[in-house]
């Protein structure tokens, strides 16, 4: 029988690892050779941002968390 919590595991980090190769592995990329690195990190932010909807629900320092991860990752 499979233990579904390693399911849950797997699932989460293919989920990360999926979204961090959007935005920072493919459309930051794309971004940044198009205009700069500036407009790109401000764009994969916002973008990034909205993935995260339930942040803005939850408060300021949700949202905050969001966004800072967002900058010191790209």
């Amino acid at each position: 029988m499979i233990d579904y919590v390693w399911i849950w595991i797997f699932a989460s980090l293919l989920n990360s690892v999926m979204q961090e190769l959007l935005m920072r592995g493919y459309l930051y990329q794309l971004w940044k050779q198009k205009y700069n690195v500036t407009v790109a990190t401000v764009c994969t932010t916002i973008l990034f941002s909205a993935m995260h909807g339930g942040a803005f629900e939850a408060g300021i320092i949700p949202v905050l968390n969001v966004v800072s991860v967002s900058i010191l990752v790209t």
